[in-house]
C-alpha cells in the first residue's frame, strides 16, 4: 500500500511540471522574441536567425576627404527573406544624420548600413573612416622643371615644354590637390637669351588656400649662339659710273638690308665711308657701305658692300662745220675756222680741248692751195 501511494505521488509531480512548461510558452512571444513558424524535430518552435551583411568593410584611414572611398551597397542574406542590396549613409556621427567632413582637419566619417527584415529584425554595420588632414602639397620630387633651348627651336620647344610641365606636376599631386599654371597667353615666343618664368601654384582643396599652397617656378631659358643674318645685302663689289651713282644709291638704300634672327625687331646700323679717292677733282672713289647688327645675346654680324665709282666715259662735243678760206687768211685763227661746241662730260668738271692739224697739199699743184684736216680732242680730268 505504501508503494502504490509513492508511485502515484511521482506521477502527479511530473504532470505538474509539464503543465508549468506549457504555460510558459506564451510569455516568450510577449517578450517579442521572434519564433519560427514551423516546429523543430522535437515538436517545439525555434528562434529566427538575424540577417547578415556579406563582407562588410572594416575601419580605414585616409588622407584628405577626397580620398574617402566611394559609397557602396552591401549584400544582406536572410534565412526567411530574399537577398537584398543595402545602401549606406555617410555621417559625421553614429546617428547617421549627415554632416560635412573637413578636408584639412582630422575628422571621422561614419558609413552606416542598416537593414530591417520582414520579421522586424534590424541589423547595423558601421565603418569608421578616419580622415587625416592633408599635408602641404609637394611636387619637388618630380625633378627640375627648367629647360634650356636654342632660340631657333624655341617655338616648337616651348609648346612641348608647356605640355611636359603640366604632365609632370599634374601626375604627381594627390587627388585632393589642385594646380594652377600661370603660363603666358598662347601663342608666346620667348626672346633669345631670355628667361621665361612660369609660376605654378599647387594647393589643397581647403578653405584657406594661403596656408595650404605650395609655389614652384619653372623656367624656360632660351640661348642663342648663332649670329644674326643680314639679308638682301648687294654684291660684295660693283662698278658704277659717276653719272649713275645717285640713281644706284636710290635703288639700293641702306634700308633694303633686313635682319633674320631669333630676336624679333632687330635692325642693322649703317655706316658709309669714301676711300681711295682719285682724279684731280675726286670724281673717282670707292664707297664702302657697311651694315652691322648685334642681338641681345651678344652675337655680331656685319656685311660690307663696295661701290667703285668710276669715270669711264670720254667727254663729248660737236666739231665746227667744214669751211673754205683764202690763202691770205690764217687757218689757225679759231675765230675764223670755228670752235667746238656742245662740250659735255658725264661726270661734270673741266674739259681740256685741243686739236692736231694735218696739212694736205692740193691736188692741182697750186702752192698756195692746201687742205687742213683738224682732229679735235677733249679730255676730262680722269684722262678720258
Amino acid at each position: 500500500m505504501k508503494r502504490r501511494l509513492l508511485y502515484s505521488t511521482q506521477f502527479w509531480s511530473f504532470a505538474w511540471l509539464l503543465a508549468l512548461v506549457i504555460a510558459a510558452q506564451p510569455l516568450q512571444a510577449k517578450e517579442n522574441i521572434p519564433l519560427s513558424n514551423d516546429m523543430d524535430g522535437r515538436g517545439s518552435f525555434r528562434p529566427l536567425a538575424a540577417p547578415v551583411f556579406v563582407n562588410p568593410p572594416g575601419d580605414t584611414i585616409v588622407i584628405g576627404s577626397c580620398n574617402v572611398p566611394a559609397p557602396e551597397d552591401l549584400l544582406v542574406t536572410d534565412d526567411m527573406d530574399p537577398d537584398v542590396m543595402v545602401p549606406s549613409i555617410d555621417s559625421t556621427d553614429t546617428g547617421g544624420i549627415g554632416g560635412t567632413v573637413a578636408t584639412c582637419a582630422l575628422d571621422t566619417v561614419y558609413r552606416i548600413w542598416r537593414h530591417t527584415d520582414s520579421e522586424m529584425i534590424t541589423i547595423t554595420h558601421i565603418q569608421r573612416i578616419v580622415v587625416q588632414p592633408m599635408p602641404e602639397p609637394d611636387v619637388s620630387f618630380v625633378g627640375t622643371l627648367d629647360t634650356i633651348v636654342d632660340c631657333k627651336f624655341a617655338i616648337g620647344a616651348y609648346n612641348s615644354w608647356r605640355t611636359s610641365v603640366q604632365l609632370k606636376v599634374g601626375s604627381n599631386i594627390n587627388e585632393c590637390a589642385s594646380v594652377n599654371f600661370a603660363f603666358p597667353p598662347f601663342p608666346y615666343f620667348p626672346e633669345p637669351c631670355d628667361t621665361l618664368r612660369v609660376n605654378i601654384a599647387v594647393f589643397n582643396d581647403c578653405s584657406d588656400l594661403n596656408a595650404d599652397t605650395a609655389y614652384y617656378e619653372a623656367r624656360f631659358i632660351t640661348i642663342d649662339t648663332t649670329p644674326p643674318l643680314l639679308n638682301d645685302v648687294p654684291l660684295m663689289s660693283e662698278v658704277v659710273g659717276c653719272d649713275t651713282l645717285d640713281q644706284y644709291l636710290l635703288n639700293h638704300p641702306p634700308s633694303m638690308v633686313s635682319v633674320i634672327d631669333c630676336q624679333s625687331g632687330l635692325t642693322a646700323s649703317y655706316q658709309q665711308d669714301t676711300l681711295n679717292v682719285s682724279c684731280s677733282d675726286g670724281r673717282e672713289f670707292d664707297l664702302h657701305r657697311k651694315w652691322m647688327v648685334w642681338d641681345s645675346c651678344g652675337n655680331y654680324s656685319e656685311a660690307v658692300h663696295i661701290v667703285m665709282v668710276r669715270d669711264q666715259r670720254a667727254p663729248s662735243f660737236t666739231t665746227p662745220p667744214d669751211i673754205t678760206i683764202s690763202c691770205e687768211q690764217d687757218y689757225e685763227d679759231l675765230s675764223l675756222t670755228g670752235m667746238v661746241n656742245d662740250t659735255l662730260d658725264n661726270c661734270g668738271g673741266p674739259i681740256l680741248l685741243g686739236y692736231i692739224d694735218q696739212l694736205i697739199p692740193d691736188m692741182d699743184n697750186c702752192p698756195q692751195s692746201f687742205r687742213v684736216e683738224r682732229n679735235w680732242r677733249a679730255r676730262d680730268v680722269c684722262n678720258n
